[in-house]
């Protein structure tokens, strides 16, 4: 039961959900480049490397958070695994030196831009971590930039970029207000540790006010893509699913 509980909060520890966002995302990327063309061969190959390359920084970049973030989970998430004690700090750091290094690693076989991203990537999420988190808008821009390479990752690594950038400023934009959604919900125990995030210094109704905004702007570009460039079938499922996104984030804003 021991072993089970430690397990268990290894995966708890890497986001399952969040690990396989970074996959779907370098996925869409490849997808729309190839435009409705079967990705075989060589560029299947290079596609699934990229997704799995992505998620492994995703997961180190979780483990980091954590770590971090040990103080402040104990008051806003205490049954996370490092403050519920079933994964320690010495451990999530190894999580994250390992995965973090097999992500970079899974790069070097793509191309020089692969790793430039990869090692910006990583150098990012740690720098959000260990600061930018806890100043207001650079940590959430932080994390948006990094998920919004994400289907520019995968298409470079299909053959090309093609419109794959229009799924990034919709990830960007999407996860910026995921952020913002968070950092009101975490505002407590932010408040409690000296964090200065968004709510804290502009105050959570101009907070609510502005993410509210973005998140309008963003639903009302979702159909552009459709109406101006003619992308359908893939790219609408995407759009449903970041509609769908965008209805949940506006539930717990005005909730």
């Amino acid at each position: 039961m021991k072993h089970y509980h430690r397990v268990l909060g290894l995966v708890k520890l890497v986001r399952p959900v969040n690990f396989v966002l970074f996959f779907a995302g370098v996925l869409i990327g490849g997808l729309l480049y190839a435009d409705g063309e079967p990705i075989q061969g060589d560029a299947l190959r290079r596609l699934v490397t990229a997704m799995c390359s992505a998620a492994l920084i995703g997961a180190g970049a979780n483990a980091i958070n954590d770590v971090f973030d040990i103080e402040i989970d104990r008051i806003n998430r205490p049954n996370r695994p490092l403050p519920a004690g079933t994964v320690s700090t010495r451990t999530a750091l190894l999580v994250w030196g390992v995965t973090s290094a097999l992500g970079v690693a899974a790069a070097l076989t793509l191309s020089v831009v692969h790793v430039g991203i990869a090692v910006l990537s990583v150098g990012l999420l740690y720098a959000y971590s260990a600061q930018l988190k806890r100043m207001p808008l650079w940590g959430n821009l932080a994390v948006a930039v990094t998920v919004g390479l994400a289907p520019v990752y995968g298409a470079l690594a299909a053959g090309g970029l093609g419109l794959a950038w229009l799924a990034s400023v919709f990830a960007f934009a999407t996860t910026l207000i995921r952020e913002l959604v968070k950092d009101l919900e975490d505002i407590d125990g932010d408040r409690a540790h000296g964090a200065k995030t968004f709510p804290i210094v502009a105050g959570q109704k101009r907070t609510r006010q502005f993410a509210l905004i973005l998140l309008g702007l963003t639903l009302a570009g979702v159909p552009l893509p459709y109406l101006v460039f003619g992308l359908d079938g893939l790219y609408l499922l995407f759009g449903v699913l970041s509609a769908g996104a965008l209805a949940y984030a506006a539930h717990r804003l005005t909730r």
